[in-house]
C-alpha cells in the first residue's frame, strides 16, 4: 500500500502532476538543466568526500610524530643526550634526516594507497600526489616542531613537558590542512 492510498489521496491528482508536464518541456529541463546539474554535483561530492577520507590520516599522523619527536626531546635532554650547545649541529640534524626518511615512507605508501584506493575509482588523478605531499608536509613539519619547541620552551626558562605539545599541534594540523586543500583546490 502506497502512501497516497493511505493518506487517502490519488495518485492521479494535480498535486502529483508537474505543471509542465509536456513531454518536449519535460525533455529539453532534463537536458539542458537537471542532468548536467546533477553530473557536476556528483562529481564535486564524489571528489569531497575521497579527499575527506584522509583528512584524519593527515592530520594525526603528524600528531603521533610530533608527539614522539618531543618524547624523543624530553627522555635525550633528561639523560643528558641532547645538549643545549650541540643542538643544531648534532641532535636537530639527526632529527631533520629521520623525519625527512619517515615523511618521504609515509607520503610514498599513503600516495599510492590514496591513488589507487579512491582517486582511480573516483576519477580523481591527482589524489594520491595530493595526500602524499599533504603527508610529507606534515609529518616532517610534526618532527621538525616536535624536537624544536621543547628547545626553544627550554631556552626561555620553561617546563618543555607539558608545553610542546599543544603548539605542535596546531601548528603541524593548520600547515598540513593548508597544503591538503590547496594543493585539491
Amino acid at each position: 500500500m502506497s502512501t497516497t492510498t493511505m493518506a487517502g489521496i490519488a495518485s492521479n491528482e494535480a498535486a502529483f502532476r508537474p505543471r509542465h508536464d509536456h513531454p518536449v518541456a519535460e525533455m529539453v529541463r532534463d537536458t539542458f538543466v537537471s542532468v548536467p546539474t546533477t553530473a557536476t554535483v556528483a562529481d564535486a561530492l564524489g571528489a569531497v568526500i575521497a579527499l575527506a577520507i584522509f583528512i584524519p590520516l593527515v592530520m594525526d599522523m603528524g600528531g603521533n610524530v610530533g608527539t614522539q619527536s618531543s618524547t624523543i626531546f624530553a627522555r635525550g635532554y633528561a639523560l643528558g643526550h641532547v645538549t643545549i650547545k650541540d643542538f643544531w649541529r648534532r641532535n636537530f640534524a639527526r632529527e631533520a634526516l629521520v623525519g625527512a626518511t619517515m615523511a618521504v615512507g609515509i607520503a610514498l605508501i599513503a600516495g599510492v594507497v590514496a591513488h589507487f584506493w579512491q582517486g582511480v575509482p573516483n576519477d580523481i588523478p591527482n589524489l594520491g600526489i595530493v595526500v602524499g605531499a599533504a603527508l610529507f608536509t606534515s609529518v616532517f613539519l610534526a618532527s621538525m616542531l616536535g624536537f624544536l619547541m621543547p628547545y626553544i620552551l627550554v631556552r626561555i626558562g620553561v617546563d618543555h613537558a607539558p608545553g610542546a605539545d599543544p603548539f605542535i599541534t596546531t601548528i603541524k594540523d593548520f600547515s598540513g590542512l593548508l597544503v591538503y586543500f590547496s594543493m585539491a583546490a
